[in-house]
Formats: structure tokens, C-alpha cells, sequence
């Protein structure tokens, strides 16, 4: 979606208007943008979305499948938009599934595992960075990689996850480590 169609879909959606109605606003308005004081931390975000980053390492575990969920919590509030992720196999070369999984792994990141990447907004992000180790794979692979041992690899993940829902990077092998970042905005959950 180039730059523009973004500005009128975010125009509309502030606005409450069909995007069509908001093109035709823009086109008869005056070229100016109002722009808040972005040194403050509330006018940081542009339209309440906050920026977020989480990462994890899960270790190899003997004959367990690792894996590294981005958890958006039921009650959250939030509607989560990941565009980016990294991943990497740890000890060896391997295929890497990108999973869906609307279950919480069993352990949740450290909070120091994720955060605003506006380091002036106080708190942390309401969706978690998770994870688990497993004798069988967990969710349904959507798309698979290869990466070699300690290989990093941009993934576009290009998924939004209203409450209750989740993603996961889920090594295809047992005995290997992941390592894992995601790139995710939140917004407030409309009505």
C-alpha cells in the first residue's frame, strides 16, 4: 500500500468516513498537516499506534521442537498489526515454519524481552512475546523457510492479531534453538 493510500485510510479511519469521502476531502483541502508535539510522549504514536519490538533465545531442548510466539492476550484491548520478524535456527541448519497458534505458549517472555520502541512511553506492550519447547510441532505452518546455524532471517509476516490470537516461529527439527525478534504496532480495539 503505497504512502498516500495509507495517510486516506488513517484520514477515514479518524475520521469515521468511507476512504472514497476522505480522498475527495483531502483533494478539496488546503495541503497542510497539523503535526502534535512529537517531544511529548503522547503525541508520539500517530494515531494511538504504538510501535513495539520483543524478542526471545529458546535454547535447544534433547527432542523437543522450540518455539517463539507473538501472544495478543484475550482483554488485551488491542489489535496487533506484525509486518517484520527475524528468526534464526541456533545450532543447525533448518527449515523454520511460520505457524498460526491462538493458544498461549506456556511461559511468557521476561518484560525486558519486549517494549515500546518510543522509550518515553512508561509500560510495556499488552501483547506478549511466549514461548515453549515441545515433543510435537505446534499450530498450522503458513509459510516455511530454510536458515543455516546462527543465520538470521527477515521474514515479512504481514498478520493482525486481534485479542485472543497468535503467530509462532516453530523450528522444523528437534535439538534446535530459536532465536527470534518481532516488529509489531497496537492499536486501541474499536467497537
Amino acid at each position: 500500500m503505497s504512502g498516500i493510500a495509507v495517510i486516506i485510510e488513517r484520514v477515514a479511519r479518524a475520521l469515521g468516513i468511507p476512504e472514497q469521502q476522505a480522498r475527495n476531502l483531502m483533494l478539496r483541502s488546503a495541503p497542510v498537516l497539523l503535526v502534535g508535539d512529537i517531544t511529548r510522549p503522547e503525541d508520539s504514536d500517530v494515531f494511538n499506534e504504538r510501535l513495539c519490538i520483543g524478542n526471545r533465545v529458546q535454547v535447544q531442548q534433547a527432542g523437543q521442537y522450540a518455539h517463539i510466539q507473538l501472544y495478543n492476550p484475550p482483554g488485551s484491548g488491542v489489535i496487533a498489526t506484525c509486518d517484520l520478524a527475524s528468526v534464526a535456527n541456533l545450532n543447525t541448519a533448518s527449515r523454520i515454519d511460520l505457524r498460526v497458534y491462538d493458544t498461549a505458549l506456556s511461559t511468557a517472555a521476561l518484560a525486558a524481552n519486549h517494549a515500546f520502541r518510543d522509550r518515553r512511553i512508561a509500560g510495556e506492550p499488552a501483547c506478549q512475546i511466549r514461548y515453549q519447547d515441545n515433543a510435537a510441532t505446534l499450530g498450522e505452518s503458513v509459510r516455511s523457510f530454510s536458515t543455516g546455524a546462527a543465520d538470521s532471517k527477515p521474514v515479512a509476516v504481514d498478520f493482525i492479531l486481534q485479542p485472543g490470537q497468535g503467530i509462532l516461529f516453530g523450528g522444523a527439527s528437534t535439538n534446535n534453538g530459536l532465536e527470534s525478534v518481532f516488529w509489531w504496532t497496537e492499536r486501541q480495539q474499536g467497537p
